[in-house]
Formats: structure tokens, sequence, C-alpha cells
């Protein structure tokens, strides 16, 4: 085994805020008194002052500073050391041997193809293929 140097890349997840100004408008609400005349345009009535409670509602504009998060994915390279097999490049004795064996096997069975056919198809009826048996049938050309 051989020590080698390797660069893997981690993740990492890094949140940061950012905060931004908004304009929002709001409703406000307020009770008041309303002053009021009756009878004033009624010539057989007096004219008499009173005081009503009446809501009114209005708008205005606010200001807001808003906190958003903003999450980033960040690859951070770390450098380790693995163990790596070491390989020789014409391998074994052994290996050699047994590849130099399945050499000579293959190159006795391929000496003679016709003969190997003949094993192969022994007791089986042979097939051979024509042009007529592999193309579709109503095929145009």
């Amino acid at each position: 085994m051989e020590d080698r140097e390797q660069t893997v890349y981690r993740q990492q997840m890094a949140t940061q805020i950012y905060e931004s100004q908004r304009n929002v408008l709001v409703t406000i609400s307020e009770h008041q008194w309303q002053l009021r005349w009756h009878g004033r345009l009624n010539p057989f009535l007096p004219t008499t002052v009173s005081y009503h409670l009446v809501l009114q509602t209005r708008w205005e504009m606010h200001t807001q500073t808003v906190q958003t998060p903003v999450t980033r994915v960040q690859w951070i390279p770390e450098k380790r050391l693995v163990q790596v097999p070491v390989t020789t490049p014409c391998g074994s004795k052994t290996e050699r041997k047994s590849s130099a064996d399945r050499q000579q096997t293959t190159s006795r069975s391929s000496d003679n193809p016709r003969r190997s056919a003949e094993k192969r198809s022994a007791g089986r009826p042979v097939w051979k293929a024509t042009h007529h048996d592999t193309d579709p049938p109503y095929s145009h050309r």
C-alpha cells in the first residue's frame, strides 16, 4: 500500500443575514369627536349643536428594517492521505503463468474453426441464417 495525497471537497453551508429597508403602508384608526349642527335648514325646529364620536381611518407610510437570511453552499478543499494499492506493470509470476496457459488452450481450440463448430453443435441441427430469415416480412429494398 502506498500513501497518496488527494484533494477532497467538503460541503459547508454558510448563512449570512442581510439587512434591508422597505416601505409599508399601515392603517391607523382613531376615534374623534365631530361637531354637527341639527335643524339648521328647518325653520320649524330650533338649531342645536351636538358632538358625535366618529371612527376615522387613514394610511401612513412606515419604513421597516428587515433581516433576510441567505444560505449559500461553499465547497472547501481538504487534503487527505489515502492508501492506494501498488500494482506492478507486468504483474506477478503466477499471474503471468496462468495467462500463458490460457493463451495456449485458446490457441489449440482455435486451430481448426470447423472442428470446434462441429464439437459445439454435436447432435443439434445446424441452422444457417440468410438475409431472408433476418429481414422482416414486407420489407421494401
